[in-house]
């Protein structure tokens, strides 16, 4: 996997040296999956939860937000 580039803080840098926590996932991470809908993928991030209050109404919470 090559380097990830981060410009959370309006800079370029390392993926390393920023203060935030963040999930990467690879292109061909995404080739192998297959998730019938787009919440199939919401697993994969560790700050986003999925709470169905409804089947058609699906709310997504992000950690820190």
């Amino acid at each position: 996997m090559g380097s990830v580039v981060v410009t959370a803080q309006k800079r370029e840098q390392s993926l390393v040296k920023v203060p935030i926590t963040m999930d990467v996932i690879s292109g061909e991470f995404w080739t192998y999956q297959h998730g019938e809908h787009r919440t199939d993928y919401i697993t994969c991030f560790t700050s986003v939860v999925n709470s169905r209050e409804a089947v058609s109404l699906p709310s997504f919470n992000i950690r820190g937000y």
